[in-house]
């Protein structure tokens, strides 16, 4: 089963890229537990989920706590705090997708509906 869902885009936003993809990390997290409920439905659940980035620092915003300024260094707790709530039943991790980039259908589908959002195509 495959849930999507929306979620408005702030304007003052649009083209600040790393708080977006930060936003849709956040917003994947947020939405675990709702696709968690549905696998416990069916009396399964995974061990762990990798939640996955096209930007190449994301590591390093998340697990070192990198970001100059306050909006993005409050956005990078909310999601660590998240990532905390869900490590007792779940190991959550945040990645670069590396060399899937290309050939990952999920990243040219999502790339091209974000490309729609912003008007760019």
């Amino acid at each position: 089963m495959t849930i999507i869902e929306s979620k408005k885009v702030y304007t003052q936003f649009i083209n600040k890229t790393m708080y977006a993809e930060f936003l849709a990390v956040k917003y994947a997290i947020e939405t675990l537990p709702k696709i968690l409920l549905e696998y416990n439905r069916y009396s399964c659940c995974p061990v762990s989920i990798t939640i996955l980035s096209d930007s190449q620092v994301i590591e390093d915003f998340i697990y070192r706590g990198a970001g100059k300024k306050a909006y993005m260094r409050e956005l990078i707790a909310e999601i660590n705090a998240l990532l905390e709530l869900l490590s007792d039943d779940l190991k959550v991790t945040v990645k670069y997708i590396g060399d899937q980039k290309n050939q990952n259908i999920f990243h040219k589908a999502s790339h091209n509906s974000a490309r729609r959002a912003i008007g760019k195509k």
